[in-house]
């Protein structure tokens, strides 16, 4: 026999005929996978090709590998809702609670796409009829959602419950908001970058919940999508954001004031430490909330690191809204003597560059005097307070 690539059986298994797949296939290489994962055996169910599926099981094909979903061979004969293939998938000793990276067990797999034969042939293998998926849906929920009631009933004869309050609430759900079947089947991030609020709003009151690291996942994705609805829907049902400076750099780099003041409105506690970098990269609104929200315990050296940016913005808003926030020229000067002594006197050499004022002048030769900083300070205030 030649060689043949895995390529080759591959284009076989799925539309080439049965004779040729079986004689170009020996025994060794009926467990050979694709790069997602997939194995013959799993493309040959796919396609419903029961001579073949025959030919691996007799040759001793894995029913246990997962491809890069985590579908076993057993989800995928759920997803097609072929029942022969089910049996002969348990003899051969399929997982029947296997779980997919979704927590998709074949039951709701079969549930979820309205089999009901596969659904009967699955639990009678042992499926645990009231597991729930990685986002809390069970097999009876999806099938609900996806309108299978024959589903929902066979389900409820083999212990499964959903109470008459959430029926009712999926079924005036749909009703009022039109939402097509298909809506309820994809992917929980998917519902996120859509911003779709009315079905997220659905799947959190139907119980639906996340582990951490799932839901901090879900909130870097709406980060990253500047999606301050998600956001906000996401972080008001139970889920964390693992960073919140970090997030809150990333919408002042993305010039998304949206998220940035929604990130201060939800974490006012944060509000001195996020302070510089509004003030270096944001708008003079939003340091005007986070000053406004800061706590009275905020420190003088963060109050005079806070006047210094702002002093170095140049935006005479933001300088006034931390000095109403406590800051004082005076102590900035004494905490942060060298620092000070550059900003005062990259101001005052614009001053004079533009001869904007006589009164930079003067705070000018009052340096040259050698009087106290402090002196020079009390004048920097009253120039700024005067409004020259």
């Amino acid at each position: 026999m030649k060689n043949i690539t895995s390529e080759k059986l591959f284009k076989l298994v799925k539309k080439g005929p049965q004779e040729d797949f079986c004689t170009q296939c020996p025994p060794e290489l009926v467990n050979l996978r694709a790069e997602n994962g997939e194995t013959l055996l799993m493309v040959a169910l796919r396609k419903q090709r029961h001579d073949i599926v025959t030919y691996l099981l007799d040759c001793g094909a894995d029913v246990t590998p997962q491809n890069q979903a985590g579908n076993t061979a057993l989800h995928i004969v759920a997803s097609v809702g072929d029942v022969e293939l089910c049996r002969r998938l348990q003899k051969a000793g399929a997982r029947v609670n296997a779980c997919n990276t979704s927590g998709m067990t074949p039951l709701m797999q079969a549930a979820m796409l309205g089999h009901p034969h596969v659904v009967e042939c699955l639990l009678g293998q042992g499926a645990e009829v009231n597991a729930a998926d990685a986002f809390g849906r069970t097999a009876s929920l999806l099938a609900l959602l996806r309108g299978h009631a024959q589903v929902v009933t066979l389900l409820e004869k083999h212990g499964s419950f959903l109470s008459p309050e959430v029926k009712d609430k999926v079924c005036r759900y749909m009703a009022e908001h039109n939402i097509p079947e298909r809506d309820f089947s994809r992917p929980f991030t998917q519902v996120v970058r859509e911003a779709n609020t009315e079905l997220m709003r659905l799947y959190f009151e139907l119980g639906m919940h996340f582990s951490e690291e799932e839901g901090e996942n879900l909130v870097s994705l709406a980060l990253a999508l500047d999606n301050p609805i998600s956001l906000d829907m996401l972080l008001s049902n139970g889920c964390h954001l693992p960073d919140v400076e970090g997030a809150f750099l990333h919408a002042l780099g993305t010039r998304n004031q949206k998220i940035a003041f929604y990130v201060v409105q939800k974490y006012p506690q944060k509000a001195s430490a996020l302070l510089p970098a509004a003030i270096r990269h944001g708008s003079p609104e939003l340091v005007e909330c986070l000053c406004t929200g800061m706590s009275s315990v905020v420190s003088s050296a963060e109050l005079s690191s806070a006047l210094l940016a702002a002093i170095e913005s140049g935006v005479e808003t933001k300088v006034q809204h931390v000095l109403n926030a406590g800051a004082d020229f005076a102590m900035c000067a004494e905490l942060h003597p060298r620092m000070f002594e550059q900003v005062i006197a990259r101001i005052i050499s614009l001053c004079l560059n533009s001869c904007c004022s006589m009164a930079a002048l003067a705070i000018y030769r009052l340096r040259l005097t050698g009087l106290l900083k402090r002196d020079i300070c009390a004048l920097l205030g009253t120039w700024w307070n005067m409004g020259l």
